[in-house]
């Protein structure tokens, strides 16, 4: 199989947030508050988890999550 060079074609943004942006609101939130995350056509909910538990570490705070359907989730924090 042969591949196709091409010169000049713009790569896309990749479609994350900018360095230092987050896309969820962790740092915002009290204790108490929460939000909703929709599974948006991801195989599993492993995106949620990895953020929630980088969030904890870097906010120091407590997140918890639980299933209000098959397509979303809610994030409370705890701490």
């Amino acid at each position: 199989m042969a591949f196709e060079i091409e010169k000049g074609v713009a790569l896309p943004d990749s479609g994350r947030t900018k360095k230092g942006e987050r896309l969820y609101p962790f740092g915002k939130m009290e204790v108490g508050d929460s939000f909703v995350v929709p599974k948006n056509g991801h195989k599993s909910w492993a995106f949620l988890h990895v953020a929630t538990t980088k969030a904890q570490k870097e906010c120091s705070i407590r997140l918890t999550t639980r299933a209000i359907d098959d397509e979303n989730k809610r994030v409370w924090r705890t701490e």
